[in-house]
Formats: structure tokens, C-alpha cells, sequence
């Protein structure tokens, strides 16, 4: 009887054992996936703060560009201003305007007051912002110094090396250009058009205009880029014997 009494004490004691395993395992288990679910939480929620960050930074970034572009444009209260030209490590960071054609701001500044330095001025049948081609004059006199006087410079290889992008800037875009030809034209008007919608047709133009270049720039062109050309009267005195004779330092957009 007593040997009886004994074997079900030591299978209750075993029994016993066993219920208070399952139940610490199953708290373990329990703790680990509470675990599990804080750090995926967690994870989650550095993600969304991350993304919340850098959402917050690019706005700030846009807000302070259009910040800095309408603090520079305010002080001409023109309308015809369409956006700023920069040529980094120059002194070439300037308004652009556009007239209603290309023969009022050769003779007018950017207040609107008659002024024989003119302004730099967009092609009026192009678009700052979205056209294929882009045409910007400025004067050049011997005399006078103005903004597109240091074009010039450019028919020393070496500076364009340093010199060779052009920035675009207003409200809505940002665009970096790489200058592929620099040239003296006397006779040739063509890059004067507006540019053509045949693909061949336009790489042709482009081909000629790199062609025609002082220098190997080693930028090569494709029927799919867009291009700005600025253009300058060149005093060089080589060229002197021409009636017109302008500088073009072409570029295509990259950026």
C-alpha cells in the first residue's frame, strides 16, 4: 500500500514538473514576440521619421531656392524677367529678360530705362524653361564692360576647361548646360532658326555648329539633346574686316 502511495506522489510530482515548463515556455515565447512586434514597430516608425526628414529637407530646399530666386527678381519689377544666367568662378550671374521681340532690350536695361549697355535678353520665340533651343544676346563693346565681354575669354582653350558649364535658373528649374563648340560666325545665320522636328535634320545642325568649333571640346552631341547658344559681337581683330561677326559659345543641356 505504501509502495502504492508512493508511486502516485512521484507521478504527481512529475506531472507537476511538467505544467510549470509549459507554462514558463510559453511566457518566454510570449515575451519574444512581444519583442519581435517592438522592434518591427520601432523599425517602422524610424522609417516613417526618416521619411518624414527627408520629405521635409527637399522642401525646405525647394522653399529656400524659390526664397533666394524671388529676393534676387524683386528689385527689377519687370515682368520680362524670365530667370538668371551663371557661369561659376565669372562675373557672368545675370538676369535674363524677354522682350516682345529681340530689338527692345538691345537698347533698354532691366528697369526698362533706355541704356545703351542693353540687358541679357532670351530669344523671344523661346521658352527659358522648356524650349529646345535657346538663343541669349548680350552687347560686347570694346569700351564698356559688360556681362558677356568675358565670353571672350573663351577663345583661350584653357579657360573653357574651367569654364565650360552654364546654369539656368528661375522659380520652376534648375539646368546645367556643357559647352560643346565655341566659334565666330560672319555669314552663316542658320543657328538663328527655330529648331527642327526631324531628328536627322536637327543632329545634322548640331553636328555643324560642333564642327565649327576653335577647339575640340571631346563633348559630343546626339539628335536628343537641347541646346542654349549665347551670343556676343566679337572684337577679336581678326574679324574685324566683317560687318557682323558674333561669338556663340553652344552648349547642350546635361542636367
Amino acid at each position: 500500500m505504501k509502495k502504492k502511495v508512493l508511486i502516485i506522489f512521484v507521478i504527481l510530482i512529475i506531472f507537476l514538473i511538467l505544467a510549470i515548463a509549459c507554462i514558463c515556455n510559453k511566457d518566454l515565447f510570449l515575451n519574444k514576440e512581444n519583442e519581435s512586434n517592438k522592434i518591427q514597430n520601432d523599425t517602422k516608425y524610424e522609417n516613417v521619421e526618416s521619411n518624414f526628414s527627408e520629405n521635409l529637407e527637399e522642401n525646405q530646399t525647394v522653399e529656400n531656392n524659390d526664397d533666394k530666386y524671388l529676393e534676387k527678381s524683386s528689385k527689377y519689377n519687370n515682368d520680362d524677367l524670365v530667370g538668371f544666367i551663371k557661369i561659376d568662378g565669372t562675373n557672368i550671374n545675370e538676369p535674363v529678360f524677354k522682350g516682345k521681340d529681340n530689338d527692345y532690350y538691345l537698347t533698354h536695361n532691366g528697369y526698362k530705362e533706355y541704356d545703351k549697355l542693353g540687358a541679357i535678353y532670351l530669344d523671344y520665340r523661346f521658352s527659358f524653361e522648356n524650349s529646345k533651343k535657346k538663343i541669349i544676346f548680350g552687347h560686347n563693346f570694346v569700351n564698356a564692360n559688360t556681362p558677356f565681354k568675358t565670353l571672350e575669354k573663351y577663345y583661350d582653350k584653357d579657360f573653357y576647361e574651367n569654364h565650360k558649364y552654364i546654369y539656368l535658373e528661375n522659380d520652376k528649374v534648375n539646368q546645367k548646360y556643357e559647352i560643346f563648340s565655341v566659334y565666330v560666325e560672319t555669314s552663316n545665320w542658320d543657328y538663328m532658326q527655330e529648331p527642327s522636328n526631324n531628328k536627322d535634320t536637327w543632329y545634322e545642325e548640331l553636328k555643324k555648329m560642333k564642327d565649327n568649333s576653335l577647339y575640340d571640346t571631346n563633348v559630343d552631341v546626339n539628335e536628343n539633346d537641347e541646346i542654349l547658344i549665347l551670343q556676343t559681337c566679337s572684337t577679336l581683330q581678326k574679324y574685324q574686316k566683317y560687318q557682323d561677326k558674333y561669338l556663340l559659345i553652344v552648349a547642350k543641356k546635361i542636367d
